[in-house]
Parts: C-alpha cells; sequence; structure tokens
C-alpha cells in the first residue's frame, strides 16, 4: 500500500476523446455504433483499455486508461475505430499516468 511504483507492465495512459452526439442517451444511438462497440470491446478484452466510459455532465467527453508502449501505439490502435474514421468521435488529448497510489496490499 502506499507509494508503489512498477506494478503494471507497460506505461498506463488516460486518453479523452470528445463525441459529437447531445446527450449520453443518444451514444448507442450514432451510426456504426454496433462497429465501434465491438472494436472497443474487443480493445478491452486484449487488455489494451483498463477501463472507459463517458464523463462529465454532457456525456460526450469520453475518457479510456489504457496500458500501452507508447502514445504512438495509442493513435494507432484508435485510429482503426469506424467512430474516429468518421469523426464521430475524435481522441483529443493523451496524457502519460504514472500511477503512485493504489489501494489493496
Amino acid at each position: 500500500m502506499g507509494f508503489e511504483f512498477g506494478f503494471v507492465s507497460g506505461m498506463m495512459y488516460l486518453v479523452y476523446r470528445e463525441g459529437t452526439w447531445e446527450s449520453p442517451e443518444q451514444m448507442a444511438a450514432q451510426p456504426y455504433w454496433q462497429e465501434h462497440a465491438s472494436f472497443m470491446n474487443a480493445l478491452a478484452d486484449s487488455g489494451f483499455v483498463q477501463f472507459g466510459g463517458p464523463y462529465g455532465h454532457d456525456g460526450r467527453s469520453i475518457l479510456l486508461v489504457v496500458e500501452a508502449e507508447s502514445e504512438v501505439d495509442i493513435l494507432e490502435r484508435l485510429s482503426s475505430d469506424v467512430w474516429e474514421v468518421k469523426g464521430i468521435l475524435k481522441t483529443t488529448e493523451i496524457a502519460p499516468w504514472w500511477i503512485a497510489l493504489r489501494s489493496g496490499t
């Protein structure tokens, strides 16, 4: 417990994305929803995406916590998302996250 570096195998990043819909309820009504959902589920199943989902009051902001080798790796992987290709969702920021504190033993 407390400060402990090195308990994840790769580097963790926070990935911020912005959607074009007006409310969180509209997210699943966007074109190509099934393709996007399948793509994101595959990234989660592979361990690349650790957590993800909408945040904030407008429901258009998306936060992903990913484990990756580099920002280039993240951009390459997300560039295959049909929502990114079609402009429905845009990656706006990638920030390294050095985890220094966690719960548990």
